[in-house]
């Protein structure tokens, strides 16, 4: 095993001012536009933001130009998720925060123990910026762990929360549906069950509409649903489905689209006799 840190090289070691930060939770989302790469950190650190265009290595740090900066500033962030909440094809930004001294606010007392959750819709008309929306504002909790999964099979992901010395938290997912629900279930081969390290791209008209990567682990110290979930819009019925497995095969599967929650089962192309299956 031979490991390279390329931190440096892609622009993603510090934040815009060149400092380090107490990194905790960090995800990615990728799309026709780029990659995004957000990282939640200590409190009065915002996130840190990065994006690079198509086919660049280097990342630019963008949190305080989208508006991250001074809405994630105070509190103290570990679980991160890019999610599409409403199937817009425009994933959310969901943040869970909470400090780790329960005592935090004898010393400041702008700091609390318990925080507030945060959810960050995109908005490409208002200059690109992400924006804080209403959506678990009254909540108080000590975050840590942030898990997605369709788990009442309606299409919509939904979210698990973990605590310190708390219940956990399950949030089933109540937004209005704006597109369809894709839902892509990964079948490799022994030695790699659910895929883990494999590139699922969504086309359409020979154009991208997003990519994920199969991942053991996203956020903070949790592990998501091994099914990936696309919103695709409402205008779109048919999509093509192409898989770069982790040993490097390939496979490309064309479906038609529900209103709703489309879900599709595709196995690695060694697993002779397995076709595809739709539900």
């Amino acid at each position: 095993v031979h490991l390279v840190n390329q931190a440096d090289e892609w622009g993603v070691a510090y934040d815009a001012m060149g400092h380090a930060t107490g990194a905790m939770g960090t995800d990615v989302f990728t799309n026709g536009e780029g990659q995004w790469l957000v990282v939640g950190n200590f409190a009065d650190e915002p996130d840190n933001l990065y994006w690079r265009r198509p086919g660049d290595a280097f990342f630019m740090e963008l949190a305080a130009a989208r508006g991250l900066g001074a809405l994630t500033r105070q509190v103290l962030t570990f679980g991160t998720l890019f999610v599409d909440l409403n199937l817009d094809g425009q994933p959310e930004l969901v943040q869970v925060n909470g400090h780790v001294e329960n005592e935090i606010h004898r010393v400041s007392s702008q700091q609390t123990y318990a925080q507030p959750p945060q959810v960050f819709s995109y908005c490409e008309g208002c200059g690109k910026q992400w924006r804080l929306t209403d959506s678990l504002q009254d909540k108080r909790w000590v975050g840590r762990g942030l898990a997605t999964g369709d788990f009442n099979r309606d299409g919509r992901p939904d979210l698990v929360v973990t605590q310190v010395a708390r219940p956990a938290i399950i949030l089933i997912n109540q937004t209005y549906q704006s597109g369809r629900a894709l839902a892509v279930r990964l079948e490799g081969l022994a030695t790699n069950r659910t895929a883990i390290g494999a590139r699922v791209e969504v086309w359409h008209q020979g154009k991208p509409l997003a990519t994920r990567r199969q991942v053991p682990v996203r956020g903070y110290y949790s592990q998501s649903s091994p099914e990936l979930i696309f919103g695709i819009p409402l205008s779109i019925e048919t999509v093509t489905i192409k898989v770069l497995w982790p040993d490097g095969s390939k496979s490309t599967q064309t479906v038609t689209l529900s209103r709703e929650r489309t879900g599709i089962r595709l196995w690695h192309p060694k697993r002779s006799g397995k076709l595809a299956q739709q539900s």
